[in-house]
């Protein structure tokens, strides 16, 4: 990982990298984007080497996007559980998406899903 120090990497702006942060320390070279798609629009034009992706979306645009990304393997940081959010005067209760979830779990409907976009 020390390789990256002191070069740019693309990050998007108000997300924190804690890990990178810590391993990089002043060597953790930030050129921020709204989003993901800006780093990685950056990154196939060359404007940078080096760019901060979820799995998910680096898996779909390597299979199905229309940037010209020639890439190495990833390297993977961190891997974390996501979590879903809801509006505290919603209809829908958190113990009610928790059993939506854990139903399309069971009957393999998150992982049909998934199988597309990778």
């Amino acid at each position: 990982m020390m390789d990256v120090a002191g070069q740019a990497i693309g990050t998007v702006h108000g997300y924190r990298h804690p890990e990178l942060e810590k391993a990089l320390g002043s060597g953790f070279v930030r050129d921020d984007g709204p989003t993901t798609e800006a780093s990685l629009r950056k990154l196939a034009i060359g404007r940078m080497q080096h760019a901060i992706t979820s799995e998910d979306i680096y898996l779909y645009r390597t299979r199905h996007g229309d940037l010209p990304l020639t890439l190495h393997p990833p390297l993977v940081i961190k891997r974390y559980m996501t979590h879903c959010a809801v509006a505290p005067r919603g209809r829908i209760t958190v113990a009610e998406v928790n059993a939506g979830i854990a139903k399309m779990a069971r009957d393999d409907t998150i992982a049909k899903i998934l199988a597309r976009y990778r």
